[in-house]
């Protein structure tokens, strides 16, 4: 009985968590006039999609209000392509005006259910798991992507999903499936190729096995004495004479025991929990087969790349005029010193002390998305409470994220019009999985969420609205 009450209670919170998005996703439709019939006129992907039913690479013509790769004379999208492959077979049906609006609700409620299933694997409370679920799908910069499928927004929101379903079936063990998804994320945000090292070790750990074995022990034989009957009509006195005899009587065996302990001992065996760690060549050997659904998702962007531009490692984002024409190019450390600023970048208020946001001013990236914040300060709990391995483990995540944030700062813009620091958003599925992993061995530290989640929701509302709206300073 206790089971299926705990199992009612996990899909309860389970339909409250998608509730919750979807309840967001229907207010903020409201707010801004762009639901899931909406249409969608930054339609990149839909445009590259319906090309290649026509069995052309190029778009075939100019769209000016579009980033567009010029090369050898013909026009391309520039940006990544996996999102046109999941576009690809409904150009068939619907052209270029694909149902963009509709598809990036169903990813928005397909990745708050991933994100719930991987809480629960590691934290027992169900409520906990839908409020961390809510606090990093509402509560950060993220939900700027989640309502408005235009080329710049629909790839994050769809490596979001990617990201956060890799993760899961990495810890569920099913590698193939894991690092599928994973070359999918990549095909969305490329930088995404830096968490590969992550996805290894969380496999690496499945593979190792935890065995009983039987090991060699000795058992020492024990005095025992006598259980006495315990009989209702004895003295008190006779009990106090009969607990000092019986303490003198133990004294006297146990000396005696220890005086003799050799010949008292015995050989036993016991079993003990043993971890088999495979060895690299091992997995290679029984695991190969895991890298080939990836492996062909990789191909197929490094053929696409090669046949369009010449080369395998080329998107067409090199050949956008606005880089072509810049003097220090996509990416250079020049750009370094001011982008940096914007990453950090504190809130401005007018003369009657009133948040200015504006389109294009990025906001501190921790304050766009509190998460981030909590997630550091449980990485501090972890260490507090002597989880050296956890977190070690949140250490090694940090790396390939701080490696994202430096990668960031590098390009000639950060992220155009949007609010908040979008670029940054690509990091929080692996901060979600250190918060997660950390509330298990610390659930009482959850509900200091709430207030950092009412505040992320909140701010990211406010300014979603504003700017969707036009509603910023100019």
């Amino acid at each position: 009985m206790e089971f299926k009450r705990k199992d009612r209670q996990v899909i309860e919170y389970g339909i409250v968590a998608v509730l919750s998005v979807l309840g967001y996703l229907i207010l903020m439709w409201i707010f801004t006039g762009r639901g899931p019939f909406s249409h969608n006129t930054y339609n990149s992907y839909a445009l590259q999609a319906e090309a290649w039913t026509r069995g052309h690479l190029d778009l075939g013509e100019n769209y000016s209000y579009l980033e567009l790769a010029i090369f050898n004379g013909k026009y391309y999208v520039s940006f990544p392509p996996f999102p046109s492959y999941i576009l690809f077979p409904l150009a068939f049906i619907f052209g270029s005006n694909t149902p963009d609006h509709l598809l990036i609700w169903i990813e928005d409620l397909v990745t708050v259910v991933y994100l719930y299933r991987l809480a629960l694997r590691f934290i027992r409370k169900p409520q906990l798991c839908a409020l961390t679920a809510i606090f990093v799908m509402l509560g950060t910069n993220a939900t700027f992507n989640l309502l408005n499928p235009w080329v710049w927004f629909a790839a994050q929101t769809l490596c979001f999903m990617l990201a956060v379903m890799a993760i899961w079936y990495a810890c569920e063990g099913k590698g193939g499936l894991s690092l599928f998804l994973w070359a999918c994320s990549v095909g969305c945000r490329p930088m995404q190729a830096l968490f590969l090292p992550v996805f290894l070790i969380i496999l690496y750990g499945k593979e190792c096995r935890i065995e009983l074995r039987e090991v060699a022990a000795v058992k020492k034989k024990k005095p025992v004495m006598e259980e006495e009957e315990d009989r209702f009509d004895r003295r008190p006195e006779d009990v106090a004479a009969e607990v000092a005899e019986k303490e003198a009587k133990m004294k006297e065996l146990s000396e005696s025991g220890a005086d003799s302990a050799a010949e008292e001992a015995e050989p036993v065996t016991e079993l003990k929990e043993v971890i088999i760690r495979p060895t690299l060549l091992d997995i290679l050997k029984k695991r190969w087969k895991w890298a080939i659904p990836a492996g062909i998702v990789a191909l197929s962007y490094m053929i696409l790349n090669y046949a369009r531009f010449g080369s395998i490692t080329e998107f067409g984002h090199n050949y956008l005029p606005e880089f072509m024409e810049a003097e220090h190019g996509q990416f250079d450390l020049f750009y370094l010193k001011n982008n940096f600023h914007m990453l950090l970048n504190l809130p401005s208020f007018d003369g009657e002390k009133r948040m200015e946001i504006d389109h294009f001013g990025n906001l501190n990236f921790m304050i766009a998305s509190p998460f981030i914040i909590f997630a550091l300060a449980m990485i501090i709990v972890m260490l507090v409470k002597k989880q050296w391995k956890l977190a070690a483990f949140d250490g090694v995540v940090l790396v390939p994220c701080s490696a994202y944030l430096f990668v960031t700062i590098m390009p000639k813009t950060m992220g155009g019009w949007h609010f908040g620091n979008r670029y940054t958003n690509d990091i929080l599925p692996w901060l979600y999985l250190t918060v997660a992993l950390a509330l298990g061995k610390a659930p009482e530290a959850g509900k200091y969420q709430i207030p950092v989640c009412i505040f992320g929701m909140c701010l990211n509302a406010v300014g979603l609205v504003v700017v969707y709206n036009g509603m910023y300073i100019v």
